[in-house]
């Protein structure tokens, strides 16, 4: 089975890069590919089980729900419920770490079941205004 390990250096200070990453329900704020995102449901952004809606910029759909959310140690899991794309049983973890002593993050995502979603987000499709902030 293949496996997902992408990474990006981001010109951001690893609290500041979090504090983007982990409003889970605000990702449409800087993935271009994402048109409109919001939570769904009773439970709040941030707390695992709650779940994403995710509108395309070419009109799709996604559903993502939140396993894991790890404050102390920057990082979150998430997985799709329902999505357009080709893939199955799809957990991505996304992890932000310090690079040096610069204020600088590396962002790394991993999934150990499907490369197919990396191929698709592709390279310099997420970038974050303001922050220097490029997946890809």
């Amino acid at each position: 089975m293949p496996t997902v390990d992408h990474g990006a250096l981001v010109d951001a200070d690893p609290d500041r890069t979090w504090s983007v990453l982990r409003r889970f329900g605000e990702i449409a704020t800087w993935h271009p590919a994402i048109a409109e995102s919001r939570i769904e449901g009773d439970l709040p952004d941030g707390m695992p089980g709650c779940v994403r809606v995710l509108r395309l910029s070419d009109g799709r759909t996604l559903r993502e729900r939140l396993l894991a959310m790890d404050e102390a140690n920057h990082g979150l899991t998430y997985r799709f419920d329902e999505a357009p794309l080709p893939v199955d049983d799809y957990h991505l973890t996304v992890s932000v770490m310090p690079v040096t002593s610069e204020p600088r993050s590396f962002v790394r995502c991993e999934d150990g079941r499907n490369s197919l979603l990396m191929a698709w987000l592709g390279p310099g499709r997420v970038k974050t205004p303001g922050m220097g902030f490029a997946l890809g």
